[in-house]
Order: C-alpha cells, then sequence, then structure tokens
C-alpha cells in the first residue's frame, strides 16, 4: 500500500510540474532587434540589428539554454559598427523544437540553412560557451563564409571532461530531471555563472526557462545534453581552423574556460586569448562593455 501511494504521490507531481510549465504566461519579444523566420519546418527567433545593411556580420551562436536575450548589453555596444545576429537554436529560448534530432550535426545544418537564409554572407563568427562547439565546427567546414572566429568561455575540450563525467552519472535520470526542474533550481544554477544575481533579468530567466514549458522543449534539453556527452571534444578540430581567433574566459569560470584557454592557443595555428578578471562564465552579462570592446577590436580592426 505504502508502495502505491509513494507512486500515485510522485504521478501528481510529475503532473503538477507538467502544468507548472505550460501555464507560465506568454513574454514579449526578448530584445528590441527581434524577428522570426521558418527554418526546417520549426519557427525561429532571432536578433538582427540591421537587416539589409551592409555592414559587417557578426554573428553568434548562444550556448545551452542560451538566447539572444543574454546579449542585449553587448549588442547595444558592437550594433554602432556591426550588423549583429545572434539565433535563438532550436528548442532553445524563442525558438520552436526542431522537426528533427539535436545533434551537433543537426546544429551546424540549421546554422548553414540559417545563414542562407538570411543571405549573410562571409561573417565574423562567435560562438558561446558549448556554442563554440558549433563555431568551431562551423569554421572549419566552412572556412570560406567566416572570416574571423570568437570563442566566448569556451566549452567543448578534452581539458573539461571532469565536468562532463559528472554529468554522465546521471544520463538515465535526465528526462526525469529535466521534467522536475523548477525556476527555483534554475535561478540558483544560474546564479553560480554570473557575478552579480542582479544581472539575471525577469526576461534573462524567461529565456533560460523556456525549453522546459512544453514536451518538445524538454526533449530538446535531454537530446542536446547527450550531444554534449558522447560526441566528443573539440580538440581534434584546433589545428584545422584557419581563421584568426580570439578567446575569452572569465578568471572565476566553474567550467574551467580559463583554464583551457591555453590549450586553444596551442591548437589554433593563430589564437589570442584574454582572460576577464573577476568574470564567471555568462561573460556577456559580467562584462558587457569589456566583452563588446574586444571583440569589436578583434574583428573590425583586426587587432585582440
Amino acid at each position: 500500500m505504502d508502495q502505491k501511494r509513494n507512486v500515485l504521490a510522485l504521478c501528481v507531481l510529475l503532473a503538477a510540474a507538467g502544468a507548472w510549465a505550460g501555464s507560465c504566461a506568454e513574454s514579449a519579444p526578448p530584445t528590441p532587434w527581434s524577428r522570426w523566420t521558418t527554418i526546417g519546418g520549426s519557427r525561429v527567433h532571432y536578433a538582427d540589428t540591421a537587416p539589409g545593411s551592409d555592414l559587417p556580420v557578426l554573428l553568434i551562436l548562444p550556448g545551452f539554454l542560451g538566447s539572444a536575450a543574454a546579449f542585449e548589453a553587448v549588442v547595444e555596444i558592437l550594433s554602432r559598427d556591426m550588423r549583429v545576429v545572434i539565433p535563438d537554436l532550436p528548442g532553445f529560448g524563442w525558438s520552436e523544437a526542431p522537426v528533427g534530432g539535436c545533434a551537433v550535426v543537426d546544429r551546424l545544418e540549421f546554422v548553414e540553412a540559417f545563414t542562407d537564409a538570411l543571405d549573410l554572407g562571409p561573417v565574423f563568427l562567435a560562438g558561446s560557451s558549448q556554442g563554440a562547439i558549433l563555431a568551431v565546427r562551423y569554421a572549419v567546414e566552412h572556412a570560406r563564409e567566416v572570416r574571423r572566429l570568437v570563442l566566448l568561455s569556451p566549452f567543448g575540450l578534452e581539458a573539461q571532461r571532469p565536468v562532463v563525467s559528472r554529468m554522465e552519472r546521471y544520463d538515465g535520470m535526465l528526462p526525469l530531471l529535466v521534467l522536475l526542474a523548477c525556476r527555483r533550481i534554475l535561478e540558483q544554477e544560474l546564479a553560480k555563472q554570473v557575478r552579480d544575481r542582479g544581472e539575471l533579468t525577469e526576461k534573462i530567466v524567461a529565456s533560460y526557462r523556456r525549453p522546459f514549458r512544453t514536451l518538445d522543449g524538454r526533449r530538446v534539453v535531454v537530446e542536446v545534453s547527450r550531444s554534449l556527452l558522447f560526441e566528443g571534444f573539440l580538440d581534434g578540430c584546433l589545428p584545422q581552423v584557419t581563421q584568426p581567433t580570439l578567446a575569452l574566459a572569465g578568471t572565476e569560470d566553474a567550467f574551467r574556460c580559463a583554464e583551457i584557454l591555453g590549450a586553444l592557443q596551442r591548437g589554433i595555428p593563430s589564437c589570442t586569448t584574454r582572460r576577464l578578471e573577476g568574470c564567471r562564465h555568462i561573460l556577456q552579462l559580467d562584462a558587457p562593455a569589456e566583452v563588446a570592446e574586444l571583440v569589436g577590436r578583434f574583428c573590425l580592426a583586426g587587432e585582440p
């Protein structure tokens, strides 16, 4: 009888969690530059500061659960001299879940289709956190389409294996953990990645929370998590990067990003690195002015 009651209680808890997630109110467009398009049958949200202009294009690929909403302060500065474009990757932020899979190869196909749809031409390409995996792979596979490469708190190198190994222990429980992820837990985890919790505005928290609201969104979270766990590291790709590269990481990054800057510098033929003092993982929130200044100077003047 006790076992039956426990099972019933768990079912009620899961149902309540799903109902709570589905009841979240729809938010307004997350950025002043928000636009939508359709890629692969799914509606995609993206920010574009100067559609159709002749300005040089900076394409930014957000990391895990990330979206354009978290880059607003950086974009405000960079948009003075560049056309900044940031897609919410399928299933994250305000973009619908993809019809197909969410493996790295699927994400790369999305980036290619997205750049073609917007006719972006050769771009400066930036990848933030897990977005660095896509940025490096895309720069290697589409060398003519990427002028320079920027990596912000890059995640996906062998030196970060201990972090990934800890996640592997929970692989079998991922669907349940994703279903039970509540706003409080998410905010607690995000707070560990910034030096000032006040940087996490309601809009930013909502953008990270959105994938957990629907069945398709939770599927994406699980599949992308497993892709990170089982699809290998970037180290073998680094010598194939032909573009000048700038890598930035905070000295207080819990994911050891500052520690792997040396590996990037050794692996990529032309790579400059900078450690941002006191910053944690989400650099664009911790030090938007410094990040914007370094990225803009590197892309436009060719100087790190």
